[in-house]
């Protein structure tokens, strides 16, 4: 059997290490947001609020309620967005 002794510093180093890697994980680019709020979705989409809820009861959108706000994947916007232009 084979015995490693850990010293303090060995742990501080893991710890360093380790919380470097997390923030590299972390890190959000804010100027190309991955949700959009419903203002920007109607702007993008030119729609007013009933058609956006008529959207969402089509299922054509869904929408993600976090704390009082809901949000809407930007990726699925897009591609209804690509989608309505095509149909024009």
């Amino acid at each position: 059997m084979n015995i490693e002794i850990i010293t303090i510093e060995d742990l501080r180093n893991f710890r360093q290490e380790l919380l470097t890697t997390i923030k590299e994980l972390l890190k959000v680019d804010d100027s190309d947001p991955k949700w959009l709020k419903a203002k920007e979705v109607k702007n993008l989409l030119s729609v007013s609020d009933n058609t956006l809820r008529q959207l969402r009861i089509e299922g054509k959108l869904t929408r993600v309620r976090v704390g009082r706000s809901y949000y809407y994947d930007k990726q699925q916007v897009l591609n209804l967005f690509t989608e309505r232009r095509s149909n024009d």
